[in-house]
Protein backbone atom coordinates (compact mmCIF):
# COMPACT_ATOMS: atom_id res chain seq x y z
CA UNK A 1 0.00 0.00 0.00
CA UNK A 2 1.16 3.21 -1.42
CA UNK A 3 0.51 5.51 1.97
CA UNK A 4 1.89 8.66 -0.51
CA UNK A 5 0.45 12.20 1.14
CA UNK A 6 -1.94 13.43 -1.46
CA UNK A 7 -0.83 17.39 -1.62
CA UNK A 8 -2.56 20.12 -3.28
CA UNK A 9 -1.19 19.45 -7.14
CA UNK A 10 -0.71 22.06 -9.53
CA UNK A 11 -3.45 22.42 -11.58
CA UNK A 12 -3.65 25.22 -14.46
CA UNK A 13 -6.21 27.81 -12.96
CA UNK A 14 -9.93 27.32 -14.71
CA UNK A 15 -13.64 28.48 -14.38
CA UNK A 16 -14.88 24.93 -14.30
CA UNK A 17 -14.95 23.14 -11.03
CA UNK A 18 -13.86 19.43 -11.38
CA UNK A 19 -16.85 17.67 -10.83
CA UNK A 20 -17.51 14.56 -8.51
CA UNK A 21 -20.13 12.49 -8.25
CA UNK A 22 -21.03 9.88 -4.92
CA UNK A 23 -22.11 6.97 -5.41
CA UNK A 24 -24.08 4.79 -2.72
CA UNK A 25 -26.86 2.41 -2.58
CA UNK A 26 -29.40 4.77 -0.89
CA UNK A 27 -31.61 2.10 1.38
CA UNK A 28 -30.24 2.50 4.40
CA UNK A 29 -29.53 5.63 6.62
CA UNK A 30 -26.59 5.42 8.89
CA UNK A 31 -23.18 6.99 9.40
CA UNK A 32 -21.70 7.14 6.11
CA UNK A 33 -25.13 8.28 4.91
CA UNK A 34 -25.06 11.37 7.40
CA UNK A 35 -20.99 11.80 6.26
CA UNK A 36 -22.60 12.56 2.83
CA UNK A 37 -25.47 14.92 3.89
CA UNK A 38 -22.72 16.56 5.42
CA UNK A 39 -20.46 17.04 2.87
CA UNK A 40 -23.21 18.81 0.76
CA UNK A 41 -24.01 20.88 3.77
CA UNK A 42 -20.85 21.87 4.07
CA UNK A 43 -20.06 22.49 0.38
CA UNK A 44 -18.92 26.50 0.92
CA UNK A 45 -15.66 24.98 1.51
CA UNK A 46 -14.68 23.62 -1.52
CA UNK A 47 -13.35 26.31 -3.90
CA UNK A 48 -12.44 23.75 -7.01
CA UNK A 49 -14.88 20.79 -6.96
CA UNK A 50 -18.47 20.58 -7.29
CA UNK A 51 -20.59 17.51 -5.52
CA UNK A 52 -23.34 15.47 -6.90
CA UNK A 53 -24.78 11.96 -6.44
CA UNK A 54 -26.39 8.65 -7.98
CA UNK A 55 -28.30 6.32 -5.82
CA UNK A 56 -29.71 3.04 -6.41
CA UNK A 57 -32.88 3.50 -4.18
CA UNK A 58 -34.92 5.99 -2.94
CA UNK A 59 -34.94 6.63 0.72
CA UNK A 60 -34.15 8.81 3.40
CA UNK A 61 -30.58 10.30 1.85
CA UNK A 62 -31.94 10.95 -1.15
CA UNK A 63 -34.56 12.83 0.66
CA UNK A 64 -32.68 15.07 2.46
CA UNK A 65 -30.17 15.46 -0.06
CA UNK A 66 -32.81 17.16 -2.51
CA UNK A 67 -34.32 18.85 0.19
CA UNK A 68 -30.97 20.79 0.43
CA UNK A 69 -30.64 21.14 -2.84
CA UNK A 70 -28.33 18.92 -4.06
CA UNK A 71 -28.59 16.90 -7.54
CA UNK A 72 -29.28 13.29 -7.15
CA UNK A 73 -29.27 10.95 -10.29
CA UNK A 74 -31.46 8.01 -10.09
CA UNK A 75 -29.65 4.48 -11.27
CA UNK A 76 -32.01 2.52 -10.48
CA UNK A 77 -32.55 -0.50 -7.84
CA UNK A 78 -29.72 -3.28 -7.73
CA UNK A 79 -30.03 -6.91 -6.68
CA UNK A 80 -26.52 -8.78 -7.28
CA UNK A 81 -28.60 -11.44 -7.07
CA UNK A 82 -29.72 -10.78 -10.13
CA UNK A 83 -27.65 -9.62 -12.64
CA UNK A 84 -29.81 -7.88 -15.35
CA UNK A 85 -30.51 -5.10 -12.37
CA UNK A 86 -26.79 -4.48 -12.19
CA UNK A 87 -26.44 -4.29 -16.11
CA UNK A 88 -28.95 -2.17 -16.12
CA UNK A 89 -27.82 0.22 -13.37
CA UNK A 90 -24.28 0.16 -15.38
CA UNK A 91 -25.71 1.20 -18.47
CA UNK A 92 -27.50 4.43 -16.50
CA UNK A 93 -24.26 5.14 -14.82
CA UNK A 94 -22.44 4.91 -18.33
CA UNK A 95 -24.84 7.21 -20.12
CA UNK A 96 -24.68 9.94 -16.75
CA UNK A 97 -20.82 9.44 -17.30
CA UNK A 98 -21.21 10.13 -20.95
CA UNK A 99 -23.51 13.30 -20.54
CA UNK A 100 -22.33 14.96 -17.69
CA UNK A 101 -18.54 15.07 -17.82
CA UNK A 102 -17.58 14.01 -14.39
CA UNK A 103 -14.15 14.29 -12.98
CA UNK A 104 -14.34 11.42 -10.74
CA UNK A 105 -16.58 8.36 -9.34
CA UNK A 106 -16.67 8.29 -5.45
CA UNK A 107 -17.73 4.98 -4.02
CA UNK A 108 -18.34 4.49 -0.52
CA UNK A 109 -18.79 0.61 -0.30
CA UNK A 110 -17.46 -2.52 -1.17
CA UNK A 111 -21.03 -3.20 -3.12
CA UNK A 112 -20.70 0.26 -4.54
CA UNK A 113 -17.18 -0.46 -6.14
CA UNK A 114 -18.00 -4.15 -7.07
CA UNK A 115 -21.05 -2.82 -8.93
CA UNK A 116 -19.78 0.72 -10.40
CA UNK A 117 -16.39 0.64 -10.66
CA UNK A 118 -15.61 -1.09 -13.94
CA UNK A 119 -18.32 1.18 -15.62
CA UNK A 120 -16.15 4.50 -14.25
CA UNK A 121 -12.66 2.73 -15.69
CA UNK A 122 -14.76 1.71 -19.22
CA UNK A 123 -15.67 5.21 -19.21
CA UNK A 124 -12.10 6.90 -18.41
CA UNK A 125 -13.51 8.46 -15.49
CA UNK A 126 -11.00 7.54 -12.30
CA UNK A 127 -12.15 5.87 -9.10
CA UNK A 128 -11.99 6.91 -5.49
CA UNK A 129 -12.83 4.29 -3.12
CA UNK A 130 -13.60 5.79 0.18
CA UNK A 131 -13.51 3.85 2.92
CA UNK A 132 -16.09 3.38 5.77
CA UNK A 133 -15.37 -0.28 6.70
CA UNK A 134 -12.95 -2.47 7.30
CA UNK A 135 -11.52 -4.96 4.11
CA UNK A 136 -10.44 -7.68 6.08
CA UNK A 137 -13.49 -9.55 7.24
CA UNK A 138 -13.26 -12.21 4.61
CA UNK A 139 -16.69 -11.48 3.12
CA UNK A 140 -17.22 -12.09 -0.37
CA UNK A 141 -18.18 -8.87 -1.29
CA UNK A 142 -14.86 -7.37 -0.07
CA UNK A 143 -13.36 -10.25 -2.56
CA UNK A 144 -14.35 -9.04 -5.49
CA UNK A 145 -13.90 -5.46 -4.59
CA UNK A 146 -10.09 -6.59 -4.57
CA UNK A 147 -10.63 -7.30 -8.63
CA UNK A 148 -11.24 -3.73 -9.44
CA UNK A 149 -7.95 -1.49 -7.81
CA UNK A 150 -9.08 2.22 -7.72
CA UNK A 151 -7.28 4.89 -8.14
CA UNK A 152 -6.90 6.01 -4.95
CA UNK A 153 -8.13 5.28 -1.72
CA UNK A 154 -9.56 7.45 1.20
CA UNK A 155 -10.25 5.67 4.95
CA UNK A 156 -12.53 7.43 7.33
CA UNK A 157 -9.82 6.47 10.01
CA UNK A 158 -6.26 5.07 10.55
CA UNK A 159 -7.78 1.58 12.08
CA UNK A 160 -9.88 1.60 9.35
CA UNK A 161 -7.03 2.98 7.40
CA UNK A 162 -4.74 -0.47 8.65
CA UNK A 163 -7.14 -3.07 6.64
CA UNK A 164 -6.44 -1.44 3.16
CA UNK A 165 -3.37 -2.99 2.23
CA UNK A 166 -3.60 -6.09 1.68
CA UNK A 167 -7.17 -5.82 -0.74
CA UNK A 168 -5.39 -2.97 -2.22
CA UNK A 169 -1.61 -3.20 -2.64
CA UNK A 170 -1.11 -0.66 -5.07
CA UNK A 171 -3.44 1.98 -4.78
CA UNK A 172 -1.94 5.10 -2.44
CA UNK A 173 -4.34 5.54 0.64
CA UNK A 174 -4.68 8.41 3.27
CA UNK A 175 -6.81 8.78 6.38
CA UNK A 176 -9.27 11.83 6.44
CA UNK A 177 -11.56 12.10 9.26
CA UNK A 178 -15.13 13.03 8.13
CA UNK A 179 -16.59 16.39 8.35
CA UNK A 180 -18.83 17.07 10.97
CA UNK A 181 -20.72 20.45 11.62
CA UNK A 182 -22.29 21.56 15.42
CA UNK A 183 -25.81 21.94 15.41
CA UNK A 184 -26.68 25.89 16.19
CA UNK A 185 -29.72 26.85 18.14
CA UNK A 186 -30.35 23.52 19.89
CA UNK A 187 -28.84 24.59 23.17
CA UNK A 188 -32.01 25.94 24.15
CA UNK A 189 -34.49 22.77 23.38
CA UNK A 190 -33.09 20.89 26.80
CA UNK A 191 -35.97 21.99 28.84
CA UNK A 192 -38.18 21.31 25.71
CA UNK A 193 -37.32 18.10 24.65
CA UNK A 194 -37.22 17.03 28.54
CA UNK A 195 -40.96 17.68 28.83
CA UNK A 196 -41.65 16.44 26.31
CA UNK A 197 -40.29 12.72 26.79
CA UNK A 198 -41.86 13.22 30.38
CA UNK A 199 -38.05 13.55 31.78
CA UNK A 200 -37.67 15.27 35.11
CA UNK A 201 -35.06 18.38 35.09
CA UNK A 202 -33.08 16.43 38.43
CA UNK A 203 -32.48 13.25 35.71
CA UNK A 204 -29.44 12.14 34.52
CA UNK A 205 -30.47 11.28 31.10
CA UNK A 206 -28.58 8.90 28.76
CA UNK A 207 -29.05 8.49 25.16
CA UNK A 208 -28.35 6.23 22.86
CA UNK A 209 -28.79 7.05 19.19
CA UNK A 210 -27.65 4.56 16.09
CA UNK A 211 -28.81 2.14 13.74
CA UNK A 212 -30.75 -1.46 15.14
CA UNK A 213 -27.74 -3.32 15.35
CA UNK A 214 -26.29 -5.64 17.58
CA UNK A 215 -22.68 -4.77 17.50
CA UNK A 216 -24.22 -1.38 18.49
CA UNK A 217 -24.44 -2.94 22.35
CA UNK A 218 -27.81 -2.44 23.32
CA UNK A 219 -27.64 -5.61 25.09
CA UNK A 220 -25.08 -4.61 27.41
CA UNK A 221 -26.32 -1.70 27.85
CA UNK A 222 -29.46 -2.76 29.42
CA UNK A 223 -27.63 -5.54 31.48
CA UNK A 224 -25.24 -2.48 32.96
CA UNK A 225 -28.40 -0.26 33.59
CA UNK A 226 -30.01 -2.84 35.46
CA UNK A 227 -27.56 -2.54 38.26
CA UNK A 228 -27.95 1.50 38.54
CA UNK A 229 -32.01 0.41 38.93
CA UNK A 230 -31.47 1.64 42.36
CA UNK A 231 -30.60 4.81 41.65
CA UNK A 232 -33.31 7.26 41.53
CA UNK A 233 -32.15 9.84 39.44
CA UNK A 234 -31.49 8.95 35.71
CA UNK A 235 -33.26 7.89 32.26
CA UNK A 236 -31.80 6.15 29.79
CA UNK A 237 -33.09 7.34 25.59
CA UNK A 238 -32.12 5.17 22.48
CA UNK A 239 -33.30 6.40 19.22
CA UNK A 240 -32.97 4.58 16.02
CA UNK A 241 -35.95 2.81 13.83
CA UNK A 242 -35.58 -0.65 12.38
CA UNK A 243 -34.60 -0.28 8.65
CA UNK A 244 -34.73 -4.16 8.34
CA UNK A 245 -36.51 -7.45 9.30
CA UNK A 246 -33.40 -8.33 11.14
CA UNK A 247 -33.61 -5.02 13.18
CA UNK A 248 -36.86 -5.05 13.65
CA UNK A 249 -36.68 -8.56 15.76
CA UNK A 250 -33.57 -7.14 16.98
CA UNK A 251 -35.54 -4.16 18.79
CA UNK A 252 -38.45 -6.17 20.02
CA UNK A 253 -35.90 -8.10 21.66
CA UNK A 254 -34.48 -5.34 23.43
CA UNK A 255 -37.83 -4.13 24.34
CA UNK A 256 -38.36 -7.25 26.17
CA UNK A 257 -35.31 -7.33 27.73
CA UNK A 258 -36.22 -4.13 29.02
CA UNK A 259 -39.35 -4.83 30.37
CA UNK A 260 -38.11 -8.79 32.24
CA UNK A 261 -34.99 -6.66 33.89
CA UNK A 262 -38.01 -3.89 35.16
CA UNK A 263 -36.16 -1.18 33.41
CA UNK A 264 -39.51 -0.27 31.71
CA UNK A 265 -40.15 2.74 33.50
CA UNK A 266 -37.13 4.02 33.28
CA UNK A 267 -35.49 2.93 29.66
CA UNK A 268 -37.27 4.88 26.22
CA UNK A 269 -37.53 3.49 22.86
CA UNK A 270 -37.64 6.15 20.48
CA UNK A 271 -37.61 4.79 17.37
CA UNK A 272 -36.63 6.67 14.00
CA UNK A 273 -35.47 10.37 15.28
CA UNK A 274 -34.60 12.97 12.75
CA UNK A 275 -33.59 15.54 15.78
CA UNK A 276 -30.85 14.00 17.33
CA UNK A 277 -29.20 17.38 17.99
CA UNK A 278 -32.45 18.10 19.90
CA UNK A 279 -31.72 14.80 22.02
CA UNK A 280 -28.71 15.37 22.78
CA UNK A 281 -29.65 18.77 24.29
CA UNK A 282 -31.59 17.26 26.67
CA UNK A 283 -29.11 14.73 27.32
CA UNK A 284 -25.92 14.42 29.69
CA UNK A 285 -24.40 11.60 28.71
CA UNK A 286 -23.78 9.34 25.18
CA UNK A 287 -23.26 5.99 25.92
CA UNK A 288 -22.92 3.08 23.04
CA UNK A 289 -21.59 0.09 24.43
CA UNK A 290 -19.98 -1.35 20.85
CA UNK A 291 -19.53 -5.34 21.12
CA UNK A 292 -17.52 -4.89 17.41
CA UNK A 293 -15.29 -1.99 16.52
CA UNK A 294 -16.48 1.21 15.18
CA UNK A 295 -14.65 2.21 11.90
CA UNK A 296 -14.69 5.61 13.49
CA UNK A 297 -18.20 7.07 15.05
CA UNK A 298 -19.84 10.15 14.09
CA UNK A 299 -22.00 9.47 17.23
CA UNK A 300 -18.89 10.30 19.05
CA UNK A 301 -18.70 13.68 17.49
CA UNK A 302 -21.84 14.74 17.36
CA UNK A 303 -22.44 14.54 21.23
CA UNK A 304 -18.59 16.12 21.49
CA UNK A 305 -20.07 19.09 19.67
CA UNK A 306 -23.02 19.15 21.98
CA UNK A 307 -20.87 19.38 25.07
CA UNK A 308 -21.85 15.35 25.41
CA UNK A 309 -19.26 13.45 27.38
CA UNK A 310 -19.48 9.82 25.51
CA UNK A 311 -19.46 6.80 27.05
CA UNK A 312 -17.94 3.70 24.71
CA UNK A 313 -16.45 0.25 24.29
CA UNK A 314 -12.47 0.29 24.38
CA UNK A 315 -12.34 -0.61 20.77
CA UNK A 316 -11.51 0.17 17.00
CA UNK A 317 -12.16 4.21 15.66
CA UNK A 318 -13.57 5.13 19.87
CA UNK A 319 -9.97 4.55 20.65
CA UNK A 320 -8.69 7.12 18.13
CA UNK A 321 -11.56 9.88 19.30
CA UNK A 322 -11.53 9.57 23.04
CA UNK A 323 -8.29 7.84 24.32
CA UNK A 324 -6.03 10.49 26.39
CA UNK A 325 -8.82 13.09 25.92
CA UNK A 326 -11.03 14.30 29.12
CA UNK A 327 -14.26 14.25 26.93
CA UNK A 328 -14.99 10.42 27.41
CA UNK A 329 -14.43 7.56 29.02
CA UNK A 330 -13.69 3.83 27.42
CA UNK A 331 -14.58 0.93 28.72
CA UNK A 332 -13.50 -2.75 27.71
CA UNK A 333 -15.79 -4.28 25.84
CA UNK A 334 -18.89 -6.24 26.64
CA UNK A 335 -18.47 -5.57 30.27
CA UNK A 336 -21.81 -4.28 31.79
CA UNK A 337 -20.04 -3.93 35.01
CA UNK A 338 -17.77 -1.86 34.19
CA UNK A 339 -19.98 0.28 31.80
CA UNK A 340 -22.54 0.67 34.54
CA UNK A 341 -19.59 1.64 36.89
CA UNK A 342 -18.33 4.10 34.82
CA UNK A 343 -21.99 5.88 34.54
CA UNK A 344 -22.49 5.67 37.58
CA UNK A 345 -19.88 7.86 38.32
CA UNK A 346 -20.86 10.15 35.77
CA UNK A 347 -24.59 9.98 37.32
CA UNK A 348 -22.91 11.05 40.83
CA UNK A 349 -20.50 13.55 39.84
CA UNK A 350 -22.09 16.52 38.22
CA UNK A 351 -18.65 18.79 38.14
CA UNK A 352 -16.87 15.62 36.59
CA UNK A 353 -19.67 16.31 33.77
CA UNK A 354 -19.22 19.86 33.67
CA UNK A 355 -15.61 19.58 33.10
CA UNK A 356 -16.10 16.74 30.46
CA UNK A 357 -18.72 18.88 28.99
CA UNK A 358 -16.34 21.92 28.24
CA UNK A 359 -13.71 19.55 27.43
CA UNK A 360 -15.89 17.75 24.56
CA UNK A 361 -16.31 20.56 21.71
CA UNK A 362 -12.69 21.17 21.75
CA UNK A 363 -12.18 18.17 20.75
CA UNK A 364 -14.54 17.72 18.11
CA UNK A 365 -13.11 20.72 16.51
CA UNK A 366 -9.97 19.57 16.91
CA UNK A 367 -10.63 16.14 14.74
CA UNK A 368 -13.79 16.96 12.60
CA UNK A 369 -13.94 21.04 11.72
CA UNK A 370 -15.85 21.02 8.76
CA UNK A 371 -13.57 23.68 7.17
CA UNK A 372 -10.40 22.07 7.62
CA UNK A 373 -11.58 18.76 6.72
CA UNK A 374 -13.68 19.79 3.65
CA UNK A 375 -10.72 21.66 2.52
CA UNK A 376 -8.40 18.23 2.90
CA UNK A 377 -10.87 16.14 1.01
CA UNK A 378 -10.33 18.52 -1.80
CA UNK A 379 -7.05 18.71 -1.82
CA UNK A 380 -7.23 14.60 -2.16
CA UNK A 381 -10.25 14.83 -5.16
CA UNK A 382 -8.08 17.12 -7.43
CA UNK A 383 -5.15 15.12 -6.73
CA UNK A 384 -6.79 11.76 -7.68
CA UNK A 385 -8.70 13.37 -10.85
CA UNK A 386 -5.06 14.99 -11.90
CA UNK A 387 -4.06 11.92 -12.47
CA UNK A 388 -1.30 11.35 -10.25
CA UNK A 389 -3.82 9.06 -8.09
CA UNK A 390 -1.99 10.56 -4.88
CA UNK A 391 1.29 9.33 -5.92
CA UNK A 392 4.31 12.46 -6.06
Amino acid sequence: MNLAVLDRPHIEPSTRAARVLHVFPGNLFGGVERALLTMHQQRRWLDRVAMEFAACFPGRLTEELQAAGASVADLGPVRLSRPWTVWRARRRLARLLRQSGYDLVNVHSAWSHVVFAPTARAAGVPVLFWVHDRLDDGSWINRLARRIEPEAVLANSTYTLSSVGATFPVAPAQCVYLPVAPVAGVGAARGEVRHELGCPDDSVVILCASRMDPMKGHRVLLQALVRLRPHPHWQCWIAGGAQRGAETRYLCELQSQARDCGLGDRVRFLGERRDVPRLLAGSDVYCQANVKPETFGLSFIEALWSGVPVVTSALGGAVEILNGHDAGVLVPPSDPAALSAALQQLIDDPQRRRTMAEAAPRLAQSLCDPAGQMRAIEQLLLRVIAGGGGSQ
